[in-house]
């Protein structure tokens, strides 16, 4: 694992462009929430334990809308993909520095992509201090609550003022043929720690896709785009404060 520092972000950097608007998805007896069209191209079992880093798909614009919600990794591990709000943030390790472009990622080849198409949030307050690893009951709870299918996978975010993270950056040109998963994983990891500051986090919560979308023992696979470092990355850990607004992604609403 390395630390490394930050190059600014190439690309627009708007926050009006990020933090969307907290559309709530009403809900009373007689209406049938279901939760988003998910897609999943490529799997984390291929990549780490098989040494596939080839593209599983190319992002077009038809794979990042406004209604977009994803995040994998380039071709090659050569970095992280979030879409949020029908922007591609890329973020790849060069000269020991992150750097990040900002554009509708057309023609980038991803080793893996997870996308989902949210048609609105459904909102809840954290009453109590969470772990990311905490949020993943939370989510579930509140998915039952409001009728969402756990056989899917579910999307979650939360934005604006967020604590501080820690992440990673994934840089594949540090992985040799002869290592074990275990290594590849290790050594290709570049650690980033973010201070508080305006972003969203967002992520997929799911227990079917292990080796897939989230590791062996994990449930949940989540990203970061940091507005004033101007960075995208996994996230590996982050703590939320009481209060917190975590809003639950819905595909439509029925009677």
């Amino acid at each position: 694992m390395k630390r490394v520092g930050l190059i600014p972000v190439v690309g627009l950097l708007s926050l009006g462009g990020i933090l969307l608007s907290a559309e709530l998805a009403a809900v009373d007896s007689e209406e049938t929430i279901v939760g988003p069209e998910t897609r999943v191209h490529g799997a984390l079992h291929r990549i780490m334990h098989e040494a596939d880093f080839s593209s599983a798909v190319t992002i077009e614009p038809e794979i990042s809308t406004a209604t977009t919600f994803g995040l994998g990794a380039v071709e090659g591990l050569m970095g992280e993909i979030s879409i949020v709000g029908g922007r591609c943030w890329i973020s790849s390790i060069r000269d020991e520095r992150v750097e990040t472009r900002v554009d509708d990622g057309r023609g980038t080849r991803a080793a893996l992509l997870v996308t989902a198409e949210v048609g609105g949030w459904n909102n809840s307050t954290l009453a109590e201090e969470t772990t990311l690893t905490a949020l993943v009951g939370f989510v579930r709870n509140r998915a039952i609550d409001i009728g969402l299918d756990l056989e899917r996978p579910l999307v979650f975010r939360v934005q604006g003022d967020l604590p501080g993270v820690d992440g990673h950056v994934i840089d594949g040109s540090r992985i040799t043929a002869d290592m074990s998963h275990e290594q590849r994983h290790d050594n290709a990891v570049t650690v980033v720690r973010y201070v508080p500051q305006p972003g969203v986090i967002f992520g997929f919560v799911s227990d079917a896709h292990q080796g897939v979308f989230t590791h062996k023992g994990q449930s949940v696979h989540a990203h970061a785009v940091l507005l004033v470092d101007g960075i995208t990355s996994h996230v590996d850990a982050v703590t939320f404060p009481v209060g917190t607004v975590v809003e639950l992604g819905i595909g439509a609403v029925s009677r």
